[in-house]
């Protein structure tokens, strides 16, 4: 897990791989932003991108930003769906964890 600072910016990467390790482009890719108790952060919910073989989600400012009582723990949760071998429509999920770090003096 990887810690960032609050309110900065962070690019995170994902790629997408088929049931043989293979890179593939998916035929629909979207993400959601949650916190440790698996709450939606700064209405970033099923936003959708263009899919591909590897996206950046760039997320800053209110993305990162904290509020009293949060513990900074936050996941992006990158649901897709790809044809493949097995079949059509298949799904994939991943979850990519990070931890927003206080800086005292930054609202």
């Amino acid at each position: 897990m990887s810690l960032v600072l609050e309110r900065s910016t962070v690019a995170l990467v994902a790629s997408f791989r088929d049931e043989a390790g293979e890179l593939i482009t998916p035929t629909a890719i979207n993400w959601s932003l949650t916190d440790g108790d698996g709450n939606v952060v700064n209405e970033r919910q099923a936003a959708e991108v263009a899919p591909a073989e590897q996206v950046t989600i760039v997320l800053s400012g209110d993305d990162l930003a904290m509020s009293a009582g949060d513990d900074g723990r936050r996941q992006v949760v990158i649901r897709a769906t790809y044809d493949g071998n097995l079949g059509d429509d298949l799904p994939i999920v991943g979850v990519l964890e990070f931890t927003v770090r206080n800086v005292p003096g930054v609202a």
